[in-house]
């Protein structure tokens, strides 16, 4: 495989870095990074990916950052730090960014409905706020990605033709992904600041952070260093995506083009109250925003909550801040401690991949850590309540789960397959002879009954 490094060295000079973080970066030498190489090449490998690039971020510089594999399987083309990914759902946190620049602007009020800036939508959305699009509480359903419109307009039609039918709850009760309803946003941020959605995010949010690579348009994306998407081929080889994956609708969710380059810098000006090479790029307000914890994230765990496009949690005794996930294609992660202006950043040109060894082997190299990393559960006693109120269907949108009770205890089924549950505590469930990846988890309605699951970011409501 072949590997592609560079190495900027921490120094005492970097005032904003936090003592013991600085302390721990300037100590670091290429060859100390060893272990997070053999985690990567491992996690690739089990994956099937062809290429992938790593940055990691330290006291306000980038500490480590290397390429590995190849941008296409049919050409061998290296990978390298400056080349472009799509980054999946991390876009969330840029449109995010927009929406909070323009409420600086005077242009939004994310609190207040979006009639004051959307009177020609359906009676029934109008009472919806940015801040529920943005936190994805609106009440959208799901939508999974396929091919469609290229054309910019998309976003504005999406606009025009969205209804009450394309919610599957009712607004600000449940966190649930819904790229229609980032792409609402979207329509909202283009209303407002007087532009197309792309041209907003770069005035506003990419030029002043230095991320002059970055973009949402395929036709400049291609002009740089530019990875191609791989999935499932034949037995274990990945095969090029054909052709590109496009649909501008899903854009403002998960289609945003960036490098390790450009998204080492983000994370440098998000741990530096939105500064970077003594410039202001975005305000200390609008970094606070983005890190807020405002719905919690039922099937990530106890104290797990959404913010502005980022997941927030306290993980081995450190709070991050982190957004992770796939596009058809590419897989991206961004872990971030801001306590200890700590991140980690992974781009993969392979969907369905996971990096979980690869980012906690970076915590643990550069953090303090408590314990150690695992990914499986304990499980626990099903009880008679649980066999009596979990038994249902649930619905979003176009997907719908059923839970029943049987002789062996409770299980999921869907499209004709049946996976029983394991107990984890008292609202989580995994999938038997699974991991913690795959854990659902009930939300009860005022009374105890169980009006929802949520399982892989997406609640499902109770139809009966």
């Amino acid at each position: 495989m072949r590997k592609r490094r560079r190495f900027i060295s921490i120094t005492a000079s970097a005032a904003t870095a936090l003592a013991c973080s600085s302390a721990a970066a300037a100590q670091f030498s290429g060859a100390q990074f060893g272990p997070l190489e053999e985690a990567i090449r491992a996690e690739m490998a089990a994956a099937g990916v062809p290429g992938a690039a790593v940055a990691v971020v330290s006291g306000g510089r980038v500490l480590y950052a290397m390429a590995f594999g190849v941008s296409s399987s049919e050409t061998g083309t290296p990978v390298s730090t400056n080349m472009l990914f799509r980054i999946g759902p991390l876009t969330r946190v840029f449109t995010s960014a927009a929406m909070l620049v323009l409420e600086e602007e005077g242009r939004i009020d994310v609190n207040a409905p979006i009639r004051e800036c959307l009177v020609s939508l359906p009676r029934e959305l109008l009472q919806i706020t940015p801040h529920q699009l943005l936190t994805e509480t609106a009440g959208f359903r799901a939508i999974d990605f396929a091919p469609g419109p290229r054309d910019e307009r998309a976003i504005a039609y999406t606009l025009a033709g969205v209804s009450e039918k394309d919610l599957f709850t009712a607004p600000g009760t449940v966190y649930s992904q819904s790229a229609l309803g980032y792409a609402v946003a979207a329509g909202l941020i283009e209303v407002a600041a007087g532009g197309p959605f792309a041209d907003i995010v770069r005035s506003r949010v990419l030029d002043p952070i230095g991320m002059h690579s970055s973009t949402f348009r395929i036709a400049t994306a291609i002009t740089r260093p530019f990875a191609l998407g791989h999935t499932s081929g034949t037995g274990s080889t990945p095969a090029v995506v054909r052709p590109f994956p496009e649909n501008t609708v899903f854009a403002p969710a998960e289609l945003m083009f960036s490098s390790i380059d450009d998204l080492a810098k983000f994370a440098i000006a998000f741990m530096n109250g939105g500064q970077i090479e003594g410039r202001n790029a975005l305000s200390p307000r609008v970094i606070t925003q983005l890190s807020g914890r405002y719905a919690p994230v039922p099937s990530g765990g106890r104290n797990v909550a959404y913010g502005y496009g980022l997941i927030a949690r306290t993980h081995r005794g450190v709070r991050l801040l982190e957004q992770a996930g796939s596009t058809p294609g590419f897989t991206a992660a961004l872990r971030m401690a801001p306590d200890h202006q700590f991140a980690v950043i992974i781009l993969a040109n392979r969907d369905g991949a996971r990096f979980d060894r690869t980012l906690e082997t970076a915590m643990e190299l550069l953090l303090p850590v408590n314990g150690v990393a695992t990914s499986k559960s304990s499980s626990r006693r099903l009880t008679v309540i649980d066999r009596q109120q979990l038994p249902g269907n649930y619905r979003n949108g176009d997907t719908t789960l059923q839970i029943i009770a049987d002789s062996s205890g409770l299980a999921l089924v869907q499209d004709g397959s049946r996976r029983h549950l394991q107990k984890v505590d008292d609202i989580r469930f995994a999938l038997a002879s699974s991991d913690v990846r795959a854990e659902l988890a009930v939300v009860r309605a005022p009374g105890g009954r169980v009006a929802y699951l949520h399982a892989l970011g997406r609640a499902y409501a109770r139809v009966h």
